[in-house]
């Protein structure tokens, strides 16, 4: 017995743009600015929205892995005036 085929859904939309996080250095810690990742998921924000989050918690948020959230902050690295 065979099983129909059936296609797969994508598991992440991806965008047609480019992704950048823009982050703040705070202490020794770089910090996502919260704002910049509800613009990379295309979200609107809502009043009690944190300012920043850390990389571990942008994961969670976006079931992003580390390696993709890290390429989204250098480039946001790259076009922010030095």
């Amino acid at each position: 017995m065979t099983l129909p085929a059936v296609a797969k859904p994508s598991a992440v939309s991806k965008p047609k743009r480019p992704c950048v996080l823009r982050t703040v250095v705070v202490g020794e810690r770089r910090l996502i600015q919260y704002q910049s990742l509800l613009d990379v998921l295309e979200c609107e924000p809502t009043p009690d929205d944190p300012r920043t989050v850390t990389r571990k918690k942008a994961v969670e948020l976006t079931g992003l892995s580390i390696a993709t959230i890290d390429r989204m902050i250098a480039r946001g690295l790259q076009v922010e005036p030095a």
